[in-house]
């Protein structure tokens, strides 16, 4: 799959012909005058943030240290401020791991603040986080992640667009299609698995 076809407006596309329907959105931001672009421009954000918690994708991984905050927890030794356009926790783990078979996830809370702040809450000094982001820029996206977003994105129109039981046996069908990529991509890392990662921490980069 290439560039032109990782572009947004192709994957709502391809989401709509997945259903039956025509295949001829041009814009969903904004909208352009139809119900099948309202419904796209409305489904398509969910979609994605959906399927990037649902697997480590390699695209989507982000690795850096933690801002500590000021806290007077009893339970936890240290707070930290979660990175903004984080959505799924992988690991948190201490500045001194020298590889990824040392990066087993330390123990760790997340939480949100009155005021809408999203922290983390560990016993962890130093702590380094690997986690999903949030990533909107479609051509980052990997060809199986692409397709994968157009199946579930079409799940999620199949309801609103074909109505009654029709529309939930084609959200069943794209759904699974999901559930199949998904596996898919699982056995693709698994084949690439390397035993042992070195990598420099961050913070012994930061004292080179």
């Amino acid at each position: 799959m290439d560039e032109k076809m990782s572009s947004v407006i192709d994957i709502c596309n391809l989401a709509l012909s997945h259903i039956g329907q025509a295949a001829d959105v041009s814009s969903i931001d904004p909208p352009e005058n139809s119900i099948e672009a309202e419904y796209c421009a409305r489904f398509y954000p969910m979609a994605r943030d959906t399927l990037l918690e649902a697997y480590a994708w390699d695209f989507a991984l982000r690795r850096e240290p933690l801002a500590t905050l000021k806290h007077d927890s009893k339970q936890w030794r240290f707070c930290y401020a979660a990175p903004t356009e984080c959505l799924q926790i992988i690991s948190i783990f201490p500045e001194s791991a020298a590889n990824d078979i040392d990066c087993l996830s330390a123990n760790h809370a997340r939480e949100t603040t009155a005021d809408g702040h999203r922290i983390i809450w560990t016993n962890t000094e130093n702590a380094i986080i690997r986690y999903t982001q949030r990533v909107q820029n479609s051509h980052l996206f990997t060809p199986v992640f692409t397709v994968a977003l157009s199946w579930k994105l079409a799940a999620m129109l199949a309801g609103a667009i074909i109505k009654s039981d029709t529309g939930t046996q084609y959200a069943a069908m794209c759904e699974s299609q999901v559930q199949s990529l998904i596996a898919q991509a699982k056995n693709n890392d698994a084949r690439q698995f390397s035993q042992q990662i070195e990598f420099t921490p961050a913070a012994i980069l930061a004292r080179q």
